[in-house]
């Protein structure tokens, strides 16, 4: 019987008709030949290959877009969070001296 493995990748390749039994890989021989299936799997349908390999691509490209994105953000954000904690100092001393000032009288 078929098992359609939860690896995304296994799976598509299961559905191709690879024949790839996944129960539980507890022996290193056994992966090297769930491996060897797969690529068996893989040589066989060389469009669709080619198709899985661009998407993976383009998914990629994005994820790599999206960090770049949001590594930006991080450095506004860091930038913003030193400048409010110069004000937040700044108005500290301010109010630290006028409060002896005050004090003093």
């Amino acid at each position: 019987p078929l098992c359609v493995p939860t690896i995304p990748v296994l799976a598509r390749i299961s559905e191709s008709g690879a024949s790839i039994q996944l129960t539980g890989i507890t022996d290193y021989g056994q992966l090297l030949v769930n491996i060897a299936n797969a690529a068996a799997g893989i040589l066989d349908n060389p469009d669709r290959t080619k198709k899985e390999i661009a998407d993976f691509n383009n998914q990629l490209a994005s994820y790599i877009e999206r960090v770049r994105f949001l590594e930006s953000q991080n450095r506004v954000l860091a930038r913003d969070i030193e400048l409010f904690l110069q004000a937040a100092h700044i108005h500290s001393e301010k109010i630290t001296k006028a409060h002896f000032q005050h004090s003093a009288k």
